[in-house]
């Protein structure tokens, strides 16, 4: 019967809800572990993603304990090799105890699998859920966590609870007397999408004019670069050529014996300065004219942006994960969000019919 090390169950628990829980990826986690200076079990600090993959995904976590990973296709050399579908494993369910609840468990392969199809897909996996990181508690200042809960026809619902409440429950005294647990309500994510949306058509009301002052704005800023230099290149390529040219018939004066050596070295060097000079001019040119190619796809690029945030109907991940800073869920029905460039919060209240909107700064 295998026995539970307290210390590593403590250290599997913080991964695996480090993945599930806050969102994050296993270089981002093996980062953080090496960081804390937590060791593994073999005593390193090299913490690395294949590692954090096999912990993840190591069945004896939840329980279970899985027979034939490894196999002897010879039995006259014993070498062993892993089991790659030759022959049929054996899994033996709840074998021994559990450090990660077998929900949790379950839920993590599946979130493996979303992960792993959305780099197939050229994606590279940042964080899945546009609010990851963004949500907090209002009663306990806990961050959300997300969950997700089956309908009766099978299909899935996404929402967001405290981890406090998630962990402990409503709240409640354990025997050491400590008070533990928060009374907040899970809230569903298309709850969030849509508050955050009419958050966003508030304080873009006036659309054209925010839209004209940000192009405005951009423009006058990049207008303020230094004047430009003497653009015609042809004709300081030209010098250059000339400069050169007079460089080379010094040798033949030298070797014709009408100038000396001193004469060779000193007014060569005056011919490789002015060339210099007219070089790094040159490239000064090109650069600013590069400048001026770049100046107007930045431009254009940032005011396809504008338009697309203050032309916004639908909620966009994009658009949010832009422009959320914080939300902070106060009870179910009260939120108080926090958008980049907008100072102060805006309070939200949800009632079964309508979104009513407050901007804190003019109550």
């Amino acid at each position: 019967m295998l026995e539970v090390d307290e210390v590593e169950a403590k250290i599997v628990k913080l991964i695996f809800s480090k993945y599930l829980d806050e969102g994050k990826g296993t270089h981002i986690i093996a980062k953080e572990l090496r960081d804390a200076e937590i060791l593994t079990k073999n005593g390193s600090k090299e913490w690395s993603n294949t590692v954090l993959h096999r912990i993840l995904k190591n069945e004896k976590y939840a329980g279970d304990l899985l027979q034939k990973k490894t196999i002897t296709p010879n039995y006259l050399t014993h070498d062993k090799k892993y089991n790659q579908g030759q022959e049929e494993f054996i899994l033996i369910e709840n074998h021994h105890e559990a450090i990660i609840d077998r929900d949790v468990f379950n839920q993590v392969q599946e979130e493996i699998n979303y992960r792993r199809t959305f780099k197939l897909e050229n994606a590279k996996y940042t964080n899945r859920h546009t609010f990851s990181g963004k949500i907090k508690c209002g009663m306990c200042n806990s961050s959300y966590v997300s969950r997700k809960r089956k309908r009766e026809d099978g299909s899935k619902r996404h929402l967001w609870q405290c981890f406090a409440n998630s962990k402990y429950g409503v709240i409640h005294s354990i025997p050491n007397g400590e008070v533990v647990g928060c009374n907040n309500k899970m809230v569903r994510n298309d709850v969030l999408e849509s508050v955050f949306l009419n958050v966003l058509n508030d304080i873009l009301k006036d659309k054209d004019n925010i839209l004209k002052r940000a192009i405005s704005v951009i423009t006058v800023v990049f207008d303020e670069q230094p004047e430009k230099e003497d653009n015609n290149t042809a004709q300081i390529e030209k010098e250059i050529g000339k400069l050169k040219d007079q460089k080379h018939k010094l040798v033949d004066l030298y070797f014709a014996n009408s100038i000396t050596k001193s004469d060779l070295k000193e007014i060569g060097n005056k011919y490789e300065q002015q060339i210099e000079k007219l070089v790094v001019k040159l490239q000064t040119i090109e650069n600013q004219s590069q400048k001026v190619c770049d100046k107007d796809s930045i431009i254009n690029s940032i005011i396809a942006t504008i338009q697309s945030i203050v032309n916004c109907k639908t909620f966009s991940n994009e658009v949010c994960k832009q422009l959320l800073e914080r939300v902070i869920i106060k009870e179910k029905t009260e939120f108080e969000f926090y958008i980049k460039g907008h100072l102060g919060a805006i309070n939200f209240f949800l009632d079964k019919d309508t979104i009513s909107c407050s901007n804190s700064l003019y109550r």
